[in-house]
């Protein structure tokens, strides 16, 4: 089924990633098995803990990346977690963000409101960053203590391939590590940047930039840092910190 229906929207789009879910139970930690279906496709998959109290929740949660992983190497498939949260309990919030960043993993957050939702268990506010979704996101309308949890510095885009990127909530601090080349081995050039999201949130006072293998080319403070490769590095290392 799942080769049928890529096929058929090959007919008319080969340009775009096709994603594709695994069954509902490979959120809890079984794994998938979906076949190849060829050239830009992408595994769309959630991770959620069937009870976020009992403390197997953070090797069940672990489980998940893994079994995520594996299907895209084994599949040639993009990873995307497009689902995960609708809880406030904050561990299991900080739980999944950090595999998300150990895994190199794009993510959403379920949801942006609760919006009288019947899927969800418990309260619809559960999973909501804004509580009223008639009204603007901002003041008492945001949950800011959930918010602040999911909003940390991230590299939006990477001219090259990254190695490793970490964000530590006790310190602020935010590493990233990444090698000149591009998965498929080509050498970006020079002018081409990478962009790190540093929100102000958690840098009130702006930051400091410590960085080898490239020039910082945005303005200080930006919530967009802009590195600019040096001609003939083969790696990068980031490290962004509070400004003391």
């Amino acid at each position: 089924m799942t080769r049928r229906a890529t096929k058929a929207i090959r007919q008319t789009d080969r340009r775009h990633l096709v994603w594709q879910e695994p069954n509902v139970l490979f959120n809890f930690g079984p794994r998938s098995h979906l076949p190849r279906i060829g050239a830009n496709s992408g595994l769309s998959f959630h991770d959620y803990c069937l009870n976020n109290s009992a403390p197997s929740c953070r090797d069940t949660e672990a489980l998940v990346f893994d079994n995520a992983e594996d299907t895209a190497q084994g599949t040639d498939r993009a990873l995307m977690l497009t689902e995960f949260g609708a809880t406030n309990n904050h561990p299991r919030i900080e739980h999944i963000v950090d595999l998300a960043d150990e895994h190199m993993v794009s993510w959403m957050w379920w949801a942006y409101c609760g919006c009288d939702d019947p899927t969800t268990s418990g309260p619809g506010d559960v999973q909501a960053i804004v509580k009223d979704p008639a009204r603007p996101p901002r003041g008492a309308n945001v949950i800011r203590r959930k918010l602040a949890l999911l909003q940390r510095p991230y590299p939006q885009v990477i001219a090259g391939t990254p190695t490793a990127f970490g964000y530590d909530r006790d310190t602020d601090v935010f590493r990233l590590d990444y090698t000149a080349r591009a998965p498929g081995g080509d050498i970006p050039s020079p002018r081409e940047l990478t962009t790190v999201y540093v929100p102000r949130r958690h840098y009130p006072d702006g930051y400091a930039v410590h960085v080898s293998g490239a020039d910082v080319v945005s303005a200080p403070g930006s919530q967009h840092l802009l590195l600019k490769r040096q001609r003939g590095m083969a790696k990068v290392r980031l490290k962004v910190r509070p400004r003391a």
